[in-house]
């Protein structure tokens, strides 16, 4: 269970905590967690929302971040109830134009500095 002045006190465990430990605990881009582990989402999914983001995780892709102008794109796009469905990695960054890109399970969202989020 984590406790900050800002976001109360929430545990994390499981695939989600493993996630969010593997990318940097409370000082990593997620920052602390401002709810509980919420599940009944489509296919068994469960979702933490942490301050920068959320990771989502499903028995069938594992644990995955979104954040940022990507989180924000699939969001508006249904999240897991769209067409791209859950995330199958985090993102990865370092590409041209500062770029960078996240899996899904329907499609890969893209940024760059020139061309904002775009689909391939």
């Amino acid at each position: 269970i984590l406790w900050s002045p800002a976001t109360g006190a929430h545990p994390t465990y499981g695939g989600i905590g493993a996630r969010w430990r593997s990318m940097g605990f409370e000082n990593g881009v997620l920052g602390y967690p401002v709810t509980g582990e919420i599940c009944g989402l489509k296919d068994g999914g469960c979702y933490q929302k942490f301050q920068g983001g959320d990771i989502l995780w499903s028995p069938t892709t594992g644990a995955h971040p979104t954040y940022g102008a990507i989180g924000a794109r699939w969001r508006s796009m249904g999240a897991e109830n769209g067409a791209f469905g859950y995330p199958l990695t985090g993102e990865t960054c370092g590409l041209p134009d500062g770029g960078c890109s996240q899996r899904f399970q329907g499609g890969t969202i893209n940024f760059s500095l020139s061309r904002g989020t775009f689909l391939s």
